[in-house]
């Protein structure tokens, strides 16, 4: 995701389709011009599994476009690990000035499964969880301005949104059973119903200077990230649910140089430094 953001923001409008599906093909860039696009993929297996990749895009003149759905769906090798999932891009470019475009796009994401995890028993899965999890939509928006050639400067600005959900009607929780001085006894586990529910908002913003000459390029950026979540857990037989309100933040600073001394050796030095504030433990009950 980061370098496909980062390609869509300094590449100018024209120098290929911002579609995801159709840019990785092998002979794409025989086709680029101004033009309307359509471009469809099916996979189906005899299982019933199902993978649809499609996509409508277009470039005219200082503007480019695309829109791009991927759903997935698989029934799974064992009971209870099937999944279905929905995914909407949808990408706009438009060049303001020779030296200066903006960039926008807008993801959409929603999901539902079992347990799907990998497990060397596969007798240990989970017979009754059921996850779900949207992103509705997450936003990217980017600037682009280039002073001269190899001299650029980006802007990158997402707020992000997720609300995730988890449901099992026999999740197991261990117990530490103790004695009237408060020594361990023994470890129990029972089966217990379990909602969990998640929500988080989040907002990045990042600055990034480049220097590119042909053998020197150094990049210089910050970035400050913020967020919100909300999460509760609930578990049968206790006598309240447990809820939480955390913040998180996060800034960083960093800088890199590459020297190309001959083809095809490179080095590589970077500095960067990371503030990171987050919540212990909001993703696994008890929270």
């Amino acid at each position: 995701l980061s370098e496909f953001l980062l390609a869509n923001l300094l590449a100018p409008v024209g120098a290929g389709t911002l579609s995801q599906s159709v840019s990785q093909q092998e002979y794409s860039k025989l086709f680029e011009r101004d033009r309307f696009g359509v471009s469809s993929s099916t996979e189906y297996l005899s299982r019933g599994d199902w993978l649809q990749q499609g996509s409508q895009f277009g470039t005219f003149g200082n503007t480019s476009y695309s829109f791009d759905v991927n759903y997935r769906s698989e029934r799974g090798q064992r009971p209870n690990a099937d999944l279905e999932g929905l995914t909407w891009w949808s990408m706009f470019k438009q060049q303001l000035t020779p030296q200066d475009s903006v960039f926008v796009q807008t993801v959409y994401y929603d999901f539902k499964a079992g347990d799907v995890a990998q497990y060397y028993r596969q007798a240990d899965a989970s017979q009754t969880q059921r996850i779900t999890e949207k992103q509705e939509p997450n936003i990217f928006a980017g600037y682009h301005h280039e002073w001269n050639p190899g001299v650029h400067t980006l802007l990158l600005a997402g707020r992000l949104d997720d609300t995730f959900n988890r449901t099992d009607s026999a999740n197991p929780v261990r117990f530490l059973d103790k004695n009237g001085a408060g020594a361990v006894t023994r470890v129990s586990q029972r089966n217990m119903g379990l909602d969990f529910h998640s929500e988080l908002e989040g907002y990045s913003t990042e600055l990034q200077q480049i220097w590119q000459q042909p053998k020197q390029t150094l990049i210089v950026g910050g970035r400050y990230q913020t967020g919100s979540t909300e999460t509760t857990s609930l578990l049968d037989g206790r006598p309240a649910q447990t809820e939480l309100e955390a913040d998180l933040q996060r800034i960083s600073v960093y800088g890199y140089q590459q020297w190309q001394i001959f083809e095809p050796l490179r080095l590589t030095a970077g500095v960067s430094y990371d503030s990171l504030d987050y919540p212990q433990n909001i993703d696994i009950a008890p929270i």
